[in-house]
């Protein structure tokens, strides 16, 4: 157990602890994270799944702050915490895959995020089309066809049709893929467009040039 310094070295315990407090949060500031929410014990999320989602829309909310703030490291952790928590958002998923893409060394899980928001919330046609386009400028044809194929059952607009082209002739050209089954979406003709997102995500899903 730590000791108090005593009085006669010049402090009293009082403002010994003050001095402390006030270092230990210039210590957080220095680090960015004096805004984020306190983290929960692992036990306590484990056994709430209401307190669970809430700790994900907490972590959720800050890393849009720091998005905007450019502070990408740190919205990255808390992105991936929320998805920790809440898996089968897409909305998570989305916006984590957009802030690893940013970053050479994390282009396979931004990938993968990217795809499977995409699977979750398969009736946004701007997520189908975002996820064919970043997996065809990535060089992967063959993962970007199931999307592009999707986006077109779900809006067959010239754009989207020439989309699907692009894919299917890079694909041709293409190697064949490695045995793997990556979890990608089959077209499903019956499902409709959802209104486009709004907010930060609305300029998340603007089409790339």
């Amino acid at each position: 157990m730590c000791e108090l310094p005593s009085a006669g070295r010049g402090r009293s315990a009082a403002q010994w602890l003050a001095a402390r407090s006030d270092a230990d949060k210039r210590a957080l500031y220095d680090h960015g994270l004096d805004a984020a929410p306190p983290p929960l014990l692992a036990s306590e999320t484990a056994v709430d799944p209401e307190m669970r989602k809430k700790q994900a829309q907490q972590n959720f909310r800050r890393a849009r702050q720091l998005i905007e703030e450019k502070d990408y490291h740190p919205a990255v952790e808390m992105l991936r915490e929320a998805v920790r928590f809440v898996p089968d958002n897409a909305e998570f998923r989305y916006t984590l895959s957009q802030v690893e893409l940013k970053n050479p060394n994390w282009i396979d899980q931004g990938l993968n995020n990217l795809k499977e928001a995409a699977r979750l919330d398969s009736r946004r046609v701007g997520l189908s089309v975002e996820a064919a386009r970043v997996l065809l400028e990535h060089q992967r044809a063959h993962e970007a066809e199931p999307f592009a194929r999707r986006a077109v059952s779900l809006d067959p607009s010239p754009e989207n049709e020439l989309l699907l082209q692009q894919v299917l002739d890079a694909a041709a050209a293409a190697p064949a893929p490695r045995s793997e089954t990556p979890a990608e979406p089959k077209p499903d003709a019956e499902t409709a467009p959802s209104t486009a997102p709004s907010g930060l995500l609305s300029r998340l899903f603007r089409h790339r040039g």
